[in-house]
């Protein structure tokens, strides 16, 4: 099963996002694909708390990379375009289960559980490795 990043981003204001759908798919040049998420609320255009996931990559390391290649690059627009988007510069673990809580959930659901991380002046989880696709 290919990975998958997560970036989580937020902004003071509603309306950075002109969608009125909970989420949008989008085709990068490079061939990635991303879907953008509202998380708070029933549309994007309302919400000020998003994700963004990137799947299909054939190792953590990949999706890692390829979730901070993003990370910079947004980082980076965001700065030059004044956006008012707060993207998280790194991660720090924010919650976790032991291990054992994650064999029981691997042998009774084949599911994978992963910890999350957060950046230390961002309340919400950023970047999540490895996170398997189903």
């Amino acid at each position: 099963m290919p990975y998958k990043f997560r970036l989580r981003l937020a902004t003071k204001h509603p309306r950075k996002f002109a969608f009125n759908t909970t989420e949008e798919a989008f085709n990068l040049p490079d061939g990635l694909k991303l879907t953008l998420v509202a998380r708070n609320a029933n549309s994007l255009d309302e919400a000020t708390t998003f994700h963004i996931d990137g799947g299909g990559f054939p190792t953590e390391v990949e999706a890692k990379a390829a979730g901070e290649a993003l990370r910079n690059k947004l980082r980076l627009l965001n700065a030059i375009l004044a956006f008012g988007l707060n993207i998280p510069v790194g991660d720090t673990p924010s919650a976790s289960v032991s291990d054992e809580v994650k064999k029981d959930v691997a042998s009774k659901h084949a599911g994978v559980v992963v910890d999350s991380e957060s950046s230390r002046k961002e309340a919400h989880p950023a970047i999540h490795c490895p996170t398997r696709e189903g």
